[in-house]
Parts: structure tokens; sequence; C-alpha cells
């Protein structure tokens, strides 16, 4: 329970209330900040600590996986899912813009999307769909983003996965 003290002190006259002190939460506050110097903007968080998204994602920048964006394809159009990707990657070159590489502690590492035996249909429904992802997102990464990467299941000793996808 809080006591009068902090009541009147945190929580009267907030212009902003942000909820979730993770990575959008912060970045969302540090944007506020920049547009109005004087404005009394509060972070909370469930816990003591952060324990939402930001943390249960090991510290990942991810823009999307070849799955998940095919399965936005189903319910938006192909613009506004090509500009969701766009705005992560942009808001995270923000984000990095404001705090450098040393405070976030940022190695460009890549990740991966892995397929189990189970899911033959999916990879084969990305697979399809994977040259055609590529270039959709070619202007934004300049490269091919999704690569094929089985050859590196057994480095990895990944058990009970038959294909790989590096992103």
């Amino acid at each position: 329970m809080l006591s009068f003290w902090e009541k009147q002190t945190w929580f009267t006259n907030v212009d902003y209330c942000i909820v979730g002190g993770g990575l959008v939460g912060l970045s969302t506050a540090i944007h506020l900040r920049n547009e109005n110097p004087r404005a009394k903007i509060v972070v909370v968080e469930r816990g003591f600590l952060p324990t939402g998204a930001s943390t249960k994602n090991a510290g990942f920048a991810c823009y999307g996986s070849p799955s998940e964006i095919l399965d936005d394809l189903q319910t938006e159009t192909e613009k506004e899912v090509f500009q969701k990707v766009e705005r992560r990657y942009q808001g995270f070159h923000l984000l990095h813009s404001w705090l450098g590489s040393d405070k976030l502690g940022y190695e460009r590492l890549g990740g991966y999307e892995v397929f189990q035996s189970g899911e033959t249909q999916l990879y084969l429904d990305v697979l399809d769909k994977l040259d055609y992802l590529n270039k959709s997102l070619n202007s934004i990464f300049k490269t091919d983003t999704f690569v094929l990467a089985d050859s590196l299941i057994p480095k990895f000793g990944f058990n009970a996965i038959d294909h790989c996808i590096h992103i």
C-alpha cells in the first residue's frame, strides 16, 4: 500500500501514465520526455522488476519470423504487415541511437525460426513463400531476410527439429 506522500508525489497531476517498464514502455517514456520536457510521466510496473515480454524474450530484438508475418497476412493487408515490420526496424534503430550500442549491449547475431517434426505443413507453407517475403522485405533490410539454415541443426544440437530458417 502506498503512503499519503507517495500518492501525492507520484500519482497527482500526471500527464502520462505508461503501463509496463519494459522496452516498449521505457521507449515510450523517452519519446514523450523528448516531445514534452515538462510533462509528468509515470511508468508503472506490475512487480518490483519488469516481468513482461521484454524480459521473456531474453533481450532479442525481432522484427517478425516468416510464419508470424505470413500469419499476419491472413488478417492484414500487405501494406499494413510490411509497414509494421518496418516500424519495428526503425523503432529499434531509434532506440539504438538514443542509448548507443554499449548501453544496450547489442550484438547482431540474428535469430532462427525452427520447425519441429509435427510442423511439416507449416514449414512447407513458409518455404513456398520465402522468396516472396525476402523480395517484399528487401527495401527495408537491403538483403535476404530469411535464409534456409537446416545445416545448423546438428551444430546447435537441436532435438526433434527438422528445419531451421536464419532470420
